[in-house]
């Protein structure tokens, strides 16, 4: 059995089922409601009116479910992409949120899904997601060279976006994933420096032969300029100590990108996610079993950090390390862990593959039936009548006329007491 690919895809998939619920919530809100985090949170209280944003305790969403299906279809370092487009075409649909099983899918998985349900290509868009790096990372496990993951990552995202920060955050995190853990990164202590030598090693090699991505339907320019971005960041964070600190070295680097700037490391943005998630594991890898619970605590577009951060410290970590109330209280843990031994063995039952289809639609849909029961329960908000310009104005002169007149009437009165 390939341990680290066990260790990698139980790390991720937890961090992604922890972090789900508390997905969009701030740092500041998350712990102000909930305090500390020591297991799946229910996030009701936190939500005041807007539960349609609930989300199930302990269940995963569509980064896992993604990983699995790569994950099932990888041999070797070949990708069958057709293969695994077929696995989406063969998931149950779902009437309620029309990606058919995956759940929470940002617009980026979303248009992958679709280019499995319909005929035709669909690539060619240009959006930027952290959710669809952890896509990569089953392949990168079983490819032996790292140069070769990373260019099997590009044909892995090509299908959801060609946005150049995107394609090139997924062959960094490919890198990263078959290269960390390895004799030359014994240790999380070392990781953003061997992250920069990985990024480093990776330019010398392919700079010279742009016509790799040429080939493969890439702007070479881009995809170069933008790993150059990726390196600069990591480096901009290697010395620092203070997660605040880190986190705004990072906002700078990215809003170098952007239209709008940002404020926080946790948007849905691999140049944030990415060097983020590096920087809270080697700033809190001393202990890993409260790791995911720090991690998640950060808000944002926490399943995707903890899914991506729980990827790298699997490369380092035994899932035994994991706290035993998160893989206890997993949602579909049976399944899942049975499905991860049959990956890391190499060898997958086909039937057991469309019995986890099957399975994810029953989760799906039981999911819906939960909201739904929950939103029955939600009161509106009752919303106050905004008045017009002219009755606030005759209010208010009403109130500047019966001010004054009390005001004369209390003069009066003491005129009068003055009088013999």
């Amino acid at each position: 059995m390939n341990e680290k690919i066990k260790n990698v895809l139980t790390w991720s998939i937890i961090g992604d089922a922890l972090g789900t619920t508390l997905d969009g919530m701030g740092k500041a809100h998350i712990r102000a409601v909930f305090g500390d985090i020591s297991g799946y949170i229910d996030p009701s209280p936190a939500l005041k009116g807007k539960m349609q944003k609930w989300r199930k305790p302990g269940l995963y969403s569509s980064i896992s479910q993604m990983q699995i299906l790569m994950a099932a279809i990888t041999k070797g370092n070949a990708v069958d992409h057709k293969a695994f487009m077929e696995l989406i075409r063969q998931a149950p649909e779902n009437a309620e949120t029309g990606t058919r099983i995956f759940r929470y899918p940002d617009p980026a998985e979303s248009g992958l899904i679709l280019s499995g349900m319909e005929t035709g290509d669909r690539t060619g868009n240009s959006l930027t997601s952290a959710r669809i790096i952890p896509l990569v990372i089953p392949s990168a496990l079983k490819t032996k060279d790292p140069h070769t993951a990373a260019l099997n990552a590009a044909r892995i995202i090509k299908p959801a976006t060609d946005d150049a920060m995107t394609v090139s955050g997924g062959m960094i995190m490919a890198l990263l994933t078959a290269s960390m853990g390895s004799n030359r990164a014994s240790s999380p202590d070392n990781i953003l420096h061997d992250s920069i030598t990985v990024i480093n090693e990776w330019l010398a090699a392919v700079e010279p032969s742009p016509h790799i991505f040429f080939e493969m339907g890439f702007n070479p320019d881009s995809l170069l300029t933008a790993a150059h971005h990726y390196r600069n960041a990591i480096d901009a964070v290697k010395e620092k100590k203070d997660t605040g600190d880190a986190e705004k070295v990072i906002v700078a680097a990215v809003n170098t990108t952007l239209k709008t700037p940002s404020t926080r490391a946790t948007i849905n943005h691999p140049l944030a996610i990415l060097p983020f998630a590096l920087f809270l594991l080697h700033n809190l890898h001393r202990d890993p079993e409260s790791l995911l619970f720090r991690v998640v605590q950060e808000g944002g577009n926490s399943a995707a950090l903890a899914a991506i951060t729980g990827a790298l410290a699997g490369c380092y970590f035994d899932s035994s390390i994991i706290p035993g109330i998160l893989q206890q209280d997993m949602v579909n843990r049976k399944r899942i862990h049975l499905l991860i031994e049959d990956i890391s063995s190499g060898k997958l039952p086909n039937e057991l593959l469309l019995d986890f289809l099957q399975s994810e639609a029953s989760l799906t849909a039981k999911m819906h039936q939960e909201l739904k029961a929950k939103l029955k329960h939600q009161k509106e908000p009752v919303e106050k009548k905004k008045k017009a310009p002219h009755t606030r104005e005759q209010e208010l002169a009403k109130h500047v006329v019966e001010s004054w007149t009390k005001i004369d009437r209390a003069r009066y009165k003491k005129e009068l007491r003055k009088k013999p």
